[in-house]
């Protein structure tokens, strides 16, 4: 579970506010309609509420979530998924998020709520209250994020075959690689690249040599951006809009921090262990990665040495996923790589 950095832009601390990513057996995720008369009203959200300053987070959700939808959980068999704060114009909030599999109870709008099933691929068209709108992102990241080689011009077909191999064999969340070649060199290949994504229902950011203008990136189709630390340190603004994503490297406390200010949907932490990309570099290993990662109000990957046996080590870490070059590429026995998914 990542920590917030910011406090209150509003001379007050933030509301505390805990909610839950429901997953039902066929993937559908659980919404909630605001009545008109709240807060943000008529906009949907994911359930949950106010945590009182008696209560711990789990028992503020697992009440919440009886009283609103009469569904009971177990504490012991959630997972967490984000701790993120938000500045509304008028208030702050707190949110800490969770993902919950399974329940006693059928959910209904106990509080004469509308409520709706809706499956990941049909969350982009429901209007949500601005914070939830990166509880939505992390809720579709997959446990696996591909980082591509080096794309070889002399071979282009070589590559878009490698990465069509990683996409049949379950990646659905990749990044372009491609910070040595010239701009006129890589448009061709990057476009081919993500038709090839999009055929297999993967989204996919560029992480190019230098910024791109936001008409470059929508005319190549990308699903977002990935900013190295160096360059990520040159923005004073999220340089996407939000309905794309945005990833960024972070290797220590500095750059979460630049990170959390540009309001990023993902970070890559690392090197975490050795990797033959970056010889004789230790890595950081999982203690501190783990306690570098708590200072995160976005989810993080782990990254180096990285690969889908490490998903594990990740996720008891704090991670949400494992990002990884050869681990993933030209790779077809994966395991399910689209949502992270009770075990």
């Amino acid at each position: 579970m990542q920590g917030s950095l910011r406090g209150g832009d509003h001379g007050l601390p933030p509301i505390e506010v805990v909610a839950a990513v429901i997953r039902r057996a066929d993937g559908a995720v659980l919404l909630s309609l605001r009545r008109p008369e709240q807060h943000q009203g008529g906009l949907w959200e994911f359930p949950g509420g106010k945590r009182a300053p008696e209560e711990s987070a789990l028992s503020a959700l697992s009440r919440e979530l009886e009283e609103e939808l009469g569904m009971y959980i177990d504490p012991a068999r959630l997972r967490p998924l984000v701790q993120l704060t938000h500045h509304y114009p008028d208030k702050s909030v707190q949110l800490t998020v969770w993902e919950i599999f399974d329940w006693t109870g059928t959910p209904v709008g106990r509080e004469g709520q509308e409520i709706a099933w809706v499956l990941p691929e049909a969350l982009g068209e429901f209007a949500f209250p601005a914070a939830n709108y990166r509880i939505l992102a992390a809720a579709t990241l997959p446990r696996l994020y591909l980082i591509t080689p080096e794309p070889d011009l002399a071979e282009p077909t070589a590559f878009l075959d490698a990465l069509e191999v990683s996409l049949s064999g379950g990646i659905r969340l990749v990044q372009l690689r491609a910070k040595s070649l010239h701009l006129a060199d890589l448009l061709p290949l990057a476009r081919a690249a993500v038709a090839l994504c999009h055929q297999h229902g993967a989204r996919v950011l560029i992480n190019a040599p230098a910024s791109l203008p936001a008409a470059l990136l929508e005319d190549l189709g990308v699903d977002g951006l990935h900013l190295p630390s160096r360059l990520m340190h040159q923005y004073r603004e999220r340089p996407v809009p939000a309905g794309q994503l945005l990833s960024a490297a972070c290797h220590d406390v500095d750059d979460i921090r630049q990170a959390s200010r540009l309001g990023v949907d993902m970070g890559l932490l690392g090197p975490v262990l050795p990797t033959p990309s970056h010889p004789g570099q230790p890595g950081l290993g999982w203690d501190v990665a783990a306690a570098l990662g708590r200072h995160a109000d976005f989810p993080l990957f782990a990254l180096g040495g990285q690969g889908p046996r490490t998903v594990d080590a990740a996720l008891t870490a704090g991670f949400h996923g494992v990002a990884a070059i050869t681990a993933l590429w030209n790779r077809r026995e994966l395991p399910d790589a689209r949502l992270r998914q009770d075990r």
